[in-house]
């Protein structure tokens, strides 16, 4: 019997048997491609794929989200996508349609509430990550069999607490599955560390698939004359971190889009210079709770070297004040810091900190962020900032943190909210406070007169005098100087 004459519940019986003998999805096996098929059979419970542009991923989605609520009865799936328009735009009208009406399907749509609820009782959520909360509440309160999160290159949400304290507990009951779908881009979050390519790097726990545009057939053709086409205009665009992106499935930052220029070559140091001088030290410190606690510790000279040296970077999570405080306690202790400064937003903590606990913190310099990055780069492009290896973590923030593409576009910059900054804040806070740009170079001590390296720069100095007064034209020579004239 062909497929479209099925009704739901007699598809749902007929992929039940064929899952159950075969171990394969009859609506992938049926119009999926391989790759598909086998990231659909993985039996996984946490499976990302990382996909090329026009790889089929999102089809891929549709496929398995279909096939689990057909073939389980009753139960519940959920499709999350960067935005409820996106979900609408990318999955409702150009996958769920398609295979709704490829398979004769009979379910019924609710538009308002972005759902479709298939004969056997399964139902299909879709929302957005920027649905209300009393809406992401309700969705993500319930159970589910699958829930399938795509474009998670480019979520502002913390994709990572979204995973493993909200879904994982809501997938529990029916022995659920997560998936993260989706393409490179510039921002290195949770998604990036499940795809790693090195497993050491990679986030524990994880399957992952990986296919391109050359696996689609459908596209293959038209994917790659629209590459020559782009090729035949500009060959170096196979550099570019967008081709390599989109075409290629790596994990490429956009230089253009960092917010800070660190280069490694520049801007990194072994130690701080053994030459004999004082240092002084200046603490940043950026407080959170959900987010980490972070402090930056900077050193500069008292006199001949310009340069701002980052000795220190230390974050935490989840600390309480009084572990904040012990912990900004140790490092006065170690480092007798002339500053302290801290984002001041956090008016209640900071001042438990100074009474309480008697710490001497000044509040950073909150005005114009944009112009004080602009300003820090400078001194990162220039060189004047050196990196010492404790501060690791501060240039893998450097190297990862990004502008927020959909505010460029609006020429706003606002640092992408995926990103981790708080170490680059306390940074930030740091630097503003620092004055190594007026550091005065200490002037040599003159040799013993009468000395022979005294003598030796007399004569050096005398012979560039005579050979500046030969150069000079006979007219602009001052006659009333004696020619041997000491």
């Amino acid at each position: 019997m062909p497929a479209k004459s099925l009704n739901d519940r007699q598809l749902a019986r007929i992929i039940a048997q064929i899952a159950q003998q075969s171990k394969q999805s009859r609506m992938a096996s049926a119009v999926g491609l391989p790759v598909q098929q086998r990231f659909i059979d993985d039996p996984s419970r946490l499976k990302a794929a990382i996909c090329t542009r026009r790889a089929g991923k999102s089809y891929a989605s549709g496929l398995y989200l279909l096939q689990e609520a057909l073939s389980n009865p009753g139960c519940t799936c959920l499709y999350i996508g960067l935005t409820r328009e996106s979900a609408k735009r990318i999955f409702v009208r150009n996958i769920l349609h398609d295979l709704v009406l490829k398979f004769g399907l009979t379910g019924k749509w609710n538009a308002s509430e972005l759902s479709y609820t298939l004969s056997n009782g399964s139902v299909l959520y879709l929302v957005g990550a920027d649905a209300s909360p009393e809406q992401r509440d309700k969705l993500l309160g319930q159970k589910y069999r699958l829930v399938i999160i795509d474009e998670c290159a480019s979520f502002r949400q913390d994709l990572e607490d979204l995973v493993y304290s909200v879904l994982m507990p809501a997938v529990a009951d029916d022995r659920g599955t997560i998936c993260l779908i989706g393409t490179p881009g510039n921002t290195k979050n949770f998604f990036f560390r499940v795809t790693q390519r090195d497993e050491k790097e990679r986030e524990k726990g994880w399957s992952v698939h990986r296919w391109t545009w050359e696996d689609n057939p459908y596209v293959v053709n038209e994917m790659r004359d629209i590459i020559e086409l782009r090729k035949s205009a500009n060959p170096l665009i196979v550099e570019t971190p967008q081709f390599r992106q989109q075409y290629l499935g790596e994990w490429t930052v956009d230089d253009s889009k960092l917010v800070y220029r660190f280069s490694d070559e520049r801007n990194s140091a072994s130690e701080l210079p053994k030459q004999n001088v004082a240092w002084n030290y200046v603490i940043g410190l950026d407080l959170g709770f959900t987010d980490d606690t972070a402090w930056v510790i900077c050193a500069y000279a008292q006199n001949d070297d310009r340069n701002l040296y980052v000795v220190d970077a230390i974050k935490r999570p989840k600390l309480i004040i009084s572990q904040v405080a012990k912990m900004t306690q140790d490092l006065i202790d170690h480092y007798s810091p002339i500053s302290i400064v801290v984002d001041p937003k956090a008016k209640q903590s900071v001042e438990e900190m100074r009474q309480r606990f008697g710490l001497p913190l000044e509040d950073a310099a909150q005005r114009d962020k944009v112009n004080a990055i602009s300003m820090l780069n400078s001194d990162l492009i220039t060189g004047v900032i050196k990196l010492l290896p404790n501060a690791s973590d501060l240039k893998e923030e450097w190297e990862n943190l990004v502008w927020d593409e959909r505010e460029l576009a609006k020429n706003k910059h606002v640092e992408h909210t995926a990103c981790a900054n708080h170490l680059s804040d306390a940074m930030l806070y740091a630097w503003r406070k620092a004055r190594n740009y007026a550091t005065v170079p200490s002037l040599p001590k003159p040799p013993p007169v009468d000395s022979d390296e005294w003598a030796q720069q007399f004569w050096e100095k005398d012979t560039l005098r005579l050979q500046r007064r030969q150069r000079q034209p006979w007219w602009e020579r001052d006659h009333g100087e004696e020619e041997d004239a000491w």
